[in-house]
């Protein structure tokens, strides 16, 4: 995308696949023990560089990047005790340590994806339509709808004409585009939530544009790849989730409502890291084909 360049040429975006490879890395740590570990801190791997040196100057006036630093620094700390564990011949203690990290990873993932969200509305109410927001334009139009994830009547009756301009949206979206549509759809959902009384239901997993786009372009482009599978499923109980939580407040049982909020809240990461995920998995098969193309 074309965000902000920040320290080393990295952008908020690259930021995200940057880190995940820290997490891989570590994967490869609790399974294979390797006998000498490259160990960074979180102020001097290239993330926590980016954050000190370019994400608090430019981000700063945002939650985001502050809650960022925070949960990068336990991340460093959780993988420290990765590696202790694995350096101490304990697999029980490293796979538990593990566990954390995976936890803080998506964490990481999902507020990168916010910062770049914000930076590319402010792109666009400014007038300087770089790529990524000339793209969310396209998707959300000039202004985004204060509720995009309820449902429109449009959605469930006849109005073929409503479904197909929402569908060619849908396949204006590329992996990158989808992930941030995705936090676009859920941002307001809070929101919503509040106004469960008179408010028309959640959409369904198939009406959202994450859903339409998992249903025909990454179905049909992406079906062979891990990590789709898992995004389909992850989607389709978001949705379950959020319609449960409207559910619970409908009947006054606030309880159950928190209870499936924080589900929404865990499954909406898990989607923006496996949409990372899969990003990373198509942005390695293009460099192959690229490097099997040059030496032919």
């Amino acid at each position: 995308m074309d965000l902000d360049l920040g320290l080393g040429g990295l952008d908020v975006n690259a930021a995200r696949l940057v880190h995940l490879e820290w997490e891989l890395d570590l994967e490869d740590v609790v399974k294979n023990a390797p006998t000498s570990v490259t160990r960074q801190s979180h102020e001097t791997c290239d993330v926590g560089r980016w954050i000190y040196g370019v994400a608090l100057r430019k981000y700063g006036r945002g939650r985001d990047v502050w809650a960022l630093k925070e949960v990068h620094k336990e991340f460093h700390a959780a993988a420290e005790d990765v590696v202790a564990a694995r350096q101490d011949d304990d697999p029980v203690q490293a796979a538990t340590a593990m566990d954390s990290v995976r936890r803080l990873s998506r964490e990481i993932v999902f507020l990168l994806t916010r910062i770049e969200l914000d930076t590319a509305y402010r792109r666009q109410a400014s007038g300087l339509l770089g790529p990524s927001a000339r793209a969310l334009h396209a998707v959300t139009g000039s202004r985004a709808a204060a509720f995009p994830m309820l449902r429109d009547d449009h959605d469930a009756g006849g109005f073929w004409f409503f479904r197909r301009r929402k569908r060619r949206r849908a396949d204006l979206l590329d992996v990158n585009m989808a992930r941030l549509a995705h936090v676009q759809w859920t941002r307001d959902l809070q929101n919503s939530f509040r106004s469960h009384r008179s408010g028309p239901p959640v959409q369904s997993s198939a009406e959202c544009e994450l859903g339409i786009w998992i249903s025909s372009v990454a179905r049909r482009d992406y079906r062979d790849v891990p990590e789709f599978a898992e995004l389909d499923a992850a989607h389709r109980r978001f949705h379950e989730a959020s319609q449960r939580t409207i559910a619970a407040l409908r009947r006054h049982n606030f309880l159950a409502a928190d209870d499936a909020y924080e589900q929404v809240l865990s499954l909406s990461r898990e989607i923006v890291y496996l949409l990372t995920r899969l990003e990373r998995h198509l942005a390695s098969t293009r460099s192959l084909a690229r490097g099997v193309g040059s030496t032919i």
